[in-house]
């Protein structure tokens, strides 16, 4: 079986689906995903095919909670393609089984999924960039989170890994909204049993975490 190159020294997009509140209507899972590539200019390339296709101009972004299944399913059928060089991970939260210090603190919640979802893998590489949302509003005190991430690299995981954080409005980062279309694609099936979309990049998912962080 045909095994591709190792990715190194990646460009990681980060994004998550599910909503942080607690009340009634509120989803039972968040899904943190990151999208890990060594070719981000190819990748990005897919979103402009696929504003392209469904005759999008920008700065009108891809947002897969709005957009049609047809959309949603062209967008993740190319980055399911052989050539398409990236690898899915994803870490699903239970919200409801969360220690109540992390539903209390949105923000202290986000750092410590996506500490948990990014730094072992981080951790093989000598460079890595992360681009994230800087308007996801549970990143406000994002800042916070590069120091919190040091931490966990050098302590954690032993490693002297050179992690540079880039945080950019998604509206212009096609890497960002796809990123969300996985993500998107992930939730769905675990929120909602929809799986049509996650069946598409299965391939691509190189771990799928369900995680219960009640007693951490």
């Amino acid at each position: 079986m045909f095994q591709p190159d190792p990715i190194l020294n990646p460009t990681v997009f980060i994004d998550e689906s599910g909503d942080f509140g607690f009340s009634d209507r509120s989803s039972k899972h968040i899904v943190f995903v990151s999208v890990a590539t060594d070719q981000p200019n190819a990748v990005a390339r897919i979103a402009k095919k696929t504003r392209a296709r469904f005759k999008r101009k920008r700065p009108v972004e891809l947002h897969a909670s709005h957009d049609s299944w047809e959309v949603r399913e062209y967008t993740l059928e190319r980055l399911a393609l052989p050539e398409t060089r990236l690898e899915i991970r994803a870490l699903v939260v239970d919200k409801f089984r969360l220690a109540p210090r992390l539903q209390r603190d949105s923000n202290m919640l986000w750092n410590h999924c996506v500490g948990l979802l990014t730094v072992d893998y981080l951790a093989q590489h000598d460079h890595a960039t992360l681009v994230i949302d800087h308007r996801t509003q549970h990143t406000r005190s994002v800042f916070q989170f590069q120091p919190f991430l040091d931490y966990l690299l050098r302590f954690d995981a032993d490693s002297d890994a050179k992690v540079e954080i880039e945080y950019m409005d998604s509206r212009f980062s096609n890497g960002v909204q796809l990123a969300d279309c996985v993500s998107n694609a992930i939730y769905r099936k675990h929120e909602h049993g929809e799986d049509q979309g996650w069946k598409l990049i299965r391939g691509k998912i190189v771990s799928e975490t369900v995680f219960d962080i009640k007693k951490r």
